[in-house]
């Protein structure tokens, strides 16, 4: 059994005034690599990139609202919260400089972390995230429709039907993969090798669902539903696109803190926008890395993030929005790189 296979972390909890947060520590050298998830995602998204951080502390956890972290129902789940979440975990658990890794909506969290806390960073890094607002900027359907305040009575009646809302997840699934298949028609590398053309039903994950569905009538019959929207869509979800579906169909469920965060959105991008002057202040290394298939958060958009900040570079590998799960180990040698490589500015296309 390899290093990477081998590592193991501790689970802790980490209080707040409204709750306990979920974290798994990883031990090894500091300074800390704190990773997070984005918006349906739970810290799980992350362990194939922990364990490629060999030699590294890794710090993984969940928002509040999320996966294993508590849920409370009179919590305000809004973009301030999130900062708090990774303040707490931060202040909680290290002691020196620390590198903030932020995915998809967790990267205005680790923006506005890192500018508030100059002294305490060594090195942000930034996965296929947004940040202000911007032309290019797409937000996936089901994001969209739930950040739309005139259709906050529709996103409420939804995500009070348990089989809508699971449905709605998976759909934006099949979008994903769809897009990124595109994606990767257009490359001309890509379609002349024939990558692409696997049999979609041969990676279904079996035992995760069967977890999801375990012996409760309600949700046997749900995850009928569910299997044969997959046919109908020819989408399989991954065992962690399963996991995170299956936290908003849990009790206490994470529904409310989606939605928080989600309705959140403009207000946040609105505030984002006002303070992006202030960003040129940013010294530390800023590594921005997308994947290329990104259909929604498009490598446009980390062209502009990376511009913000005076000292940054950008890299685009070969992989769509996780790239994390795509590319962990390329993902792993840039955030390890710039702790040697600091003050160089790069671009890798």
């Amino acid at each position: 059994m390899t290093s990477v296979q081998m590592r193991r972390p501790t689970l802790r909890r980490v209080a707040r005034s409204a709750g306990e947060l979920a974290v798994a520590d990883y031990p090894g050298a500091e300074p800390a690599i704190v990773i997070m998830h984005g918006f349906p995602d739970r810290r799980t998204i992350n362990e194939p990139l922990a364990r490629q951080l060999v030699g590294r502390r890794v710090l993984l956890f969940d928002f509040l609202g999320y996966g294993g972290s508590d849920k409370p129902a009179d919590h305000v789940y809004d973009a301030a919260s999130f900062v708090d979440d990774l303040d707490a975990v931060v202040s909680e658990l290290t002691d020196g400089p620390v590198v903030i890794v932020g995915h998809d909506a967790s990267g205005p969290t680790a923006i506005n972390w890192v500018q508030r806390n100059p002294g305490r960073t060594e090195h942000l890094v930034l996965l296929n995230c947004y940040y202000h607002q911007t032309p290019s900027l797409r937000f996936p359907e089901v994001i969209a429709l739930c950040a739309a305040q005139e259709g906050r009575p529709l996103t409420a009646a939804i995500a009070a039907n348990e089989g809508l809302m699971l449905l709605g997840l998976l759909w934006q699934g099949a979008e994903f993969a769809r897009g990124e298949s595109t994606q990767r028609a257009l490359s001309q590398a890509d379609s002349a090798s024939g990558r692409g053309k696997s049999h979609w039903f041969a990676a279904f994950p079996v035992w995760a669902l069967c977890k999801f569905v375990g012996l409760s009538p309600r949700r046997i019959r749900l995850g009928v539903r569910l299997v044969r929207k997959m046919v109908k869509w020819r989408f399989v979800p991954t065992a962690g696109q399963v996991g995170w579906i299956k936290q908003f169909a849990d009790r206490p469920s994470t529904k409310q803190a989606f939605l928080g965060w989600t309705g959140d959105l403009h207000q946040n991008l609105a505030d984002n926008t006002a303070r992006i002057d202030s960003l040129r202040s940013v010294d530390c290394p800023v590594t921005v890395v997308f994947g290329r298939r990104d259909p929604y958060i498009t490598p446009v958009t980390g062209k502009e993030i990376a511009g913000l900040f005076p000292t940054s570079s950008l890299h685009l590998l070969d992989g769509g929005h996780w790239v994390q799960l795509e590319a962990p180990g390329r993902v792993a040698d840039l955030v390890k790189s710039r702790y040697t490589d600091r003050g160089r500015a790069a671009l890798d296309v």
